[in-house]
């Protein structure tokens, strides 16, 4: 209908390849499973390796080989003005506003003591922890797990989106929720953890049952908002899995939750 609607100018190849999206989904799995971004991304890399038009494989060898060997050339360099002055072309600093927990992970930003006034999972946190005072606690907004960065309610700069929904392990059930602080416990036995405020399964389905394979869709969960009565979960960093998409629609009060496909694409 394209032609109809806007002349048959308008109908070029990607418009023709739309008729046949849903059989190559049901060919080959979902869009994310075949995405190519990646290596569009390696091809802008590799266009900033030569200039102009001549000998354009023996530049690409050239900067590539450089740039593998610039790390151990580097260390080479003697202390001094002009070892400072490449580390910093390089990108490379001192400075930083990580604090490191144990193995890969680090809490990001400042520490601090809790200022917070009556929290409504005070009650929740101590009890679990087997503390008296909340001031005993140190509080911190954004924790780093290996490459991934999970957010916390509490991280007031990320506003455009929901960026503190997480899946976390609860003894052998995968469970979802919206973290609001993450947290250092110098004296118990959970050294480092968040409070997450749960967000329960909906019986909702995403999208219909197949008779032989049975859920299509599992990497998005529908969800139901936490509760302002409800239980806080009291979570080890150990067992927060990953970060989630948080969507809503305006026609539905169900939530969902949807695991990123991978996280070498930006989302």
């Amino acid at each position: 209908m394209i032609d109809v609607y806007y002349g048959a100018r308008y109908l070029l190849m990607n418009q023709h390849m739309l008729l046949h999206l849903t059989e190559s989904v049901q060919n080959h799995g979902p869009l994310w499973c075949n995405s190519l971004f990646v290596f569009e991304d390696w091809n802008g890399d590799i266009g900033n390796y030569f200039h102009g038009t001549q000998n354009i494989p023996s530049q690409i060898m050239t900067a590539v080989t450089i740039n593998q060997s610039l790390p151990s050339l580097i260390d080479k360099m003697p202390s001094g003005n002009v070892k400072d002055m490449v580390l910093k072309f390089r990108g490379y600093t001192d400075k930083t506003n990580r604090t490191h927990l144990k193995d890969e992970f680090y809490a990001i930003g400042a520490l601090k003591r809790s200022g917070f006034v009556n929290p409504p999972y005070e009650d929740d946190l101590l009890l679990s922890l087997g503390v008296e005072r909340i001031s005993e606690l140190t509080f911190f907004t954004r924790l780093q797990a290996g490459k991934a960065i999970f957010h916390s309610k509490e991280y007031k700069r990320a506003t455009k989106r929901n960026s503190y929904t997480v899946a976390h392990q609860k003894e052998s059930e995968m469970c979802y929720g919206q973290v609001e602080v993450h947290f250092i416990n110098f004296n118990g036995p959970m050294e480092c953890g968040a409070v997450i405020a749960p967000m329960a399964k909906s019986n909702e389905d995403v999208a219909r049952s197949h008779e032989v394979l049975g859920k299509l869709v599992t990497h998005i969960v529908p969800l139901h908002q936490p509760r302002s009565k409800e239980q806080y979960d009291i979570v080890d960093i150990d067992n927060i899995v990953d970060v989630c998409l948080h969507m809503t629609f305006l026609d539905s009060e169900v939530k969902y939750g949807a695991h990123f496909p991978n996280h070498l694409e930006k989302d």
